[in-house]
């Protein structure tokens, strides 16, 4: 009996495991229909949604390559160029003419003399003939009584004393520059009587290479030997163009070598 027993209950487990597998079953088919109806709802929503837009076609990217170019170094323009050089003229020549009213009044005298040379003599000769007689006027033998006399140093009076032939002619001018116009002409006078002393002439033998003739006698200058504005305007307006040119040169050359730079195409 306890046997029998034992297999009605084996039995009736055996039917309750049957019928939980049938329970699983239905449970996993009721899933997949579950499955089902979840891709009908998303199929059924993708086809009312709208169209999503096309995507930009994307370029083709460009070939990359270096070109280089040579870059012109900065140079300073034309108009002011030409403003600096312009300038700097002025400059120059506002100096130069501004220093020459700034110097003290110089006045002048002078005096001309004839000198005949004998006429035997060859053009070389009378040549350094004329020479040696500017070298002698200028010497001390000439100008330091003269120096005494007026009670000036003898160098600075031979820097005042300025003789010269007149061109082409036997004139002999001497010409005496002073702060004082009367002192001028009473140098150049003395000057003209000393030189007659020393000078040979023809009187004094035939041995003399010329003859002396006073042709002028001292007297004043009509103009100033200093300042002369126009003269140390002309002076600086050239050194300014010469200094304007210079300015130029260095402002309109390149600075520096070029540089290459690398360009993408």
């Amino acid at each position: 009996m306890t046997n029998t027993m034992r297999a009605a209950e084996q039995r009736e487990a055996v039917d309750h495991g049957k019928e939980a597998v049938d329970h699983g079953k239905e449970a996993v088919d009721h899933g997949k229909e579950a499955v089902d109806h979840g891709k009908e709802a998303v199929d059924h929503g993708k086809s009312d949604a709208p169209p999503a837009p096309p995507k930009p076609p994307v370029a083709p990217q460009a070939e990359t390559s270096t070109i280089y170019i040579a870059r012109r170094p900065h140079r300073t323009g034309l108009l002011a160029t030409v403003m600096i050089a312009f300038a700097v003229v002025l400059t120059f020549a506002g100096a130069a003419l501004a220093y020459s009213l700034t110097r003290p009044k110089v006045y002048g005298a002078e005096a001309e003399i004839v000198l005949t040379p004998r006429p035997e003599l060859s053009d070389t000769a009378v040549d350094r003939a004329m020479l040696t007689q500017t070298l002698l006027v200028k010497s001390p033998s000439v100008l330091q009584p003269v120096a005494v006399r007026a009670r000036i140093p003898l160098r600075r009076l031979q820097d005042a004393v300025t003789v010269e032939m007149v061109g082409r002619s036997n004139i002999l001018q001497i010409t005496v520059a002073d702060r004082d116009r009367d002192r001028a002409v009473r140098i150049v006078d003395r000057i003209v009587l000393e030189y007659s002393q020393v000078a040979p002439t023809a009187r004094n033998g035939d041995s003399a290479p010329v003859e002396l003739a006073v042709l002028s006698q001292a007297r004043p200058l009509d103009r100033l030997l200093e300042p002369q504005p126009g003269r140390a305007l002309a002076a600086g307006t050239l050194l300014g163009v010469f200094a304007a040119v210079l300015v130029v040169f260095l402002l309109r050359r390149p600075r520096g070598r070029a540089r290459m730079s690398p360009y993408w195409k």
